[in-house]
This record gives structure tokens, C-alpha cells and sequence, in this order.
């Protein structure tokens, strides 16, 4: 599906999954901020869609001080998460893995799809930590622009 004429109502992370998720603004989802915990029982798109048939999953960022709801299968990073060696909570338990964040979220992510009913309609959502401070490449990346000067563009300042 592409969207063509959408806006972000909150720009904070927890927020604004709570607002796409339910389609409700912040102050009637009760997420306001990224203190606050997401009330899974409210109705959400993903539910509706398991509903209807879809397949559902969720790998990555959740960051909603709760357990995910409407989804077959899940596999998030607890709180803020990892970028080296995450830990992650795959359908209410614990697990730990070795690599590099966005590298395991993508592989999880690709697994299911791959194992998924082909017959059946899927929702996948697919949550990077990677625009979440503090930014960390992937260790293979670390040295890659070290040498290198960029210019500032003209309209830093």
C-alpha cells in the first residue's frame, strides 16, 4: 500500500507507533509520550487484519512498555534495544542474539516471510533501531568513512 498524502501527528517514537497503530490522536490512544505504556486492548489495524485472515507479525523497535496484541508472532527489542548483541522478547520470551541489530531484525523479518502461508494475506511490520540515538553502525561499517571530510552544506548554520 503507499501512502501518498499522510503526516505524522506525533514525531516521537512510542507516540507515533501508538497513533499508527490505532489511527487515534495521542491524547485518546493515551500515549503522549515515551513514558507512558500502550493500552493493548485498544482495537488496532493489526487486529482488525488478523480478523479478516491476514497473517500478522511484528520484529523490531516497540519501545510501548507492553506486550504486543494482533499479531501471530512478534520478536521485539525490550525498551530502547541494543545495537550489538540485542536482546529481544519473540512471543513473551526472552532471547539473546549476536550480531548486529539491523541485520537480525531484517533476517527474523525475512525468515517469517519466508515460512509465512502463501495462501493467506500478510501485515508485516518491521521497526529499525537504527534512526533511534545513540546511531551505531554495524562494526563492519565503523572505519568506512574515516578518512573522509564532508563539507557542511550552505545552510548548516
Amino acid at each position: 500500500m503507499r501512502f501518498d498524502r499522510c503526516f505524522c501527528t506525533n514525531g516521537i517514537c512510542a507516540p507515533s507507533r501508538a497513533t499508527i497503530l490505532t489511527g487515534t490522536y495521542s491524547h485518546l490512544n493515551g500515549v503522549r509520550d515515551n513514558t507512558r505504556a500502550f493500552d493493548g486492548s485498544q482495537e488496532t489495524f493489526p487486529k482488525l487484519l488478523r480478523q479478516a485472515g491476514y497473517q500478522t507479525a511484528l520484529f523490531g523497535k516497540w519501545h510501548l512498555k507492553s506486550d504486543p496484541t494482533g499479531f501471530d508472532h512478534w520478536k521485539i527489542l525490550p525498551g530502547q534495544g541494543d545495537y550489538y548483541n540485542p536482546d529481544f522478547i519473540e512471543n513473551g520470551e526472552p532471547k539473546k542474539a549476536e550480531g548486529y541489530v539491523t541485520d537480525l531484525v531484517t533476517g527474523d523479518c525475512l525468515e517469517w516471510l519466508d515460512k509465512r502461508d502463501r495462501e493467506r494475506p500478510f501485515c508485516v511490520l518491521l521497526h529499525h533501531k537504527a534512526p533511534h540515538r545513540n546511531w551505531m553502525p554495524a562494526q563492519r561499517h565503523l572505519d568506512l568513512y574515516r578518512d573522509e571530510t564532508f563539507p557542511l552544506p550552505e545552510t548548516f548554520h
